[in-house]
């Protein structure tokens, strides 16, 4: 079993990635948040530094895509490419309106033959180049429905893509609901690609459901839990210092990438949001690290929760 970390925009940067995998090893992969490749064939100076092979040497990174139009894309794999990166996954998956108005993310499996257009055109362009770089690909199963799914991984089986991973919730679905974990059955079993499932693991009894063969990408559950996949894997429980440590690692990391508190007290807070339910009956010091207004307030409030832990 292969485990992968799954990108969240504004979250899972490079800072929190080497954290993370100096913290709670076992990871086989990170995705990065992705990339908006577009026609001025620039990267923003955000997205260079978050796939910048110096900031991503402790670990096996994987960058993501989004886009619609193939000359983008195969631009920026080339660019990757040159950087070392040998695979690069395209973002068929953001049901975010921001994205799927745009017609990019997961509104691209609304329209079969304009996606398998986009794939022909890009493998076309790549093989004119002599890009051998890979291309996975982050998918959902429909946009409106989950009887979508058989055509859209139809178009997949075409071509030589180097994994497919599964978010088994249509567009409108957003995260809400369980996932079709029957219609992922189906797709396992027509697929040519190997398949990476994706979707609702936060707990290691989730995996009861997971076949032994396949790669599994975690996202929220690994917020909540650091070291969900240690645990999966038999290994001992989160404890509260790692969790502390980690932190602050993090931390010292945004505070030499950024002026100011404000920007760091916004990332470590959204942390905490989703780190907060492992701290029951811990309300009054979660909420004074939320509404904590400079770093001294923040490091005051930190440790006040840790105080109040038992030992």
């Amino acid at each position: 079993m292969k485990y992968y970390f799954a990108p969240l925009e504004g979250i899972t940067g490079w800072i929190f990635r080497s954290a993370h995998a100096k913290h709670f090893p076992g990871i086989d992969r990170y995705y990065t948040p992705f990339i908006a490749a577009n026609q001025t064939h620039k990267m923003k100076t955000r997205e260079k530094k978050d796939v910048d092979p110096a900031n991503n040497a402790s670990y096996v990174c994987i960058p993501q895509v989004l886009t619609k139009v193939p000359e983008d894309f195969v631009y920026t794999i080339r660019v990757l490419a040159e950087m070392g990166y040998y695979e690069v996954n395209l973002n068929l998956g953001c049901p975010v309106p921001t994205v799927t108005t745009k017609g990019k993310g997961s509104a691209m499996l609304g329209d079969i033959d304009a996606l398998d257009r986009f794939f022909d055109r890009t493998f076309e362009l790549m093989a004119a180049d002599h890009l051998t770089a890979g291309i996975s690909v982050k998918s959902r199963i429909g946009v409106m429905r989950a009887d979508e799914a058989i055509p859209i991984y139809e178009v997949f089986n075409r071509y030589p893509l180097r994994e497919v991973i599964v978010h088994p919730r249509t567009t409108k679905e957003m995260y809400q609901g369980e996932p079709h974990r029957d219609v992922y059955e189906e797709i396992r079993c027509m697929s040519k690609h190997p398949l990476c499932y994706n979707g609702n693991i936060t707990k290691p009894s989730d995996m009861d459901r997971i076949g032994e063969d396949q790669a599994v990408m975690i996202g929220r559950g690994l917020l909540r839990n650091p070291a969900l996949v240690r645990e999966i894997q038999g290994g001992p429980a989160l404890c509260g210092d790692e969790l502390f440590s980690f932190f602050r690692e993090i931390q010292k990391g945004y505070e030499e990438e950024m002026y100011g508190d404000a920007p760091v007290l916004a990332k470590m807070k959204e942390l905490w949001w989703y780190a907060g339910d492992l701290f029951p009956g811990a309300d009054k010091a979660l909420k004074k690290i939320k509404k904590a207004k400079s770093i001294s307030e923040y490091e005051m409030a930190v440790n006040r929760l840790k105080e109040g832990l038992p030992h």
